[in-house]
């Protein structure tokens, strides 16, 4: 039981930065994409985004656990 895969931060995340990554992740999943291409796609998107384009911003993000 409990939860097959988590998405982490290295760091304290901003939350507006946290709010526009899950919602581009949800979107890129809902579109067929693995958990891994969402969260690059979501970030990517971030990174263009001019708002969020600092890493600080949009890099401290992992996936663990099986998430595959």
């Amino acid at each position: 039981s409990g939860a097959r895969a988590v998405l982490a931060t290295l760091w304290k995340a901003h939350a507006g930065a946290v709010e526009e990554l899950l919602i581009k992740l949800a979107k890129h999943r809902l579109e067929g994409a693995s958990w891994a291409e969402a969260l690059r796609n979501g970030q990517l998107e971030l990174l263009a985004s001019g708002t969020y384009s600092h890493p600080w911003l949009w890099a401290p993000y992992q996936l663990l656990g099986r998430w595959r």
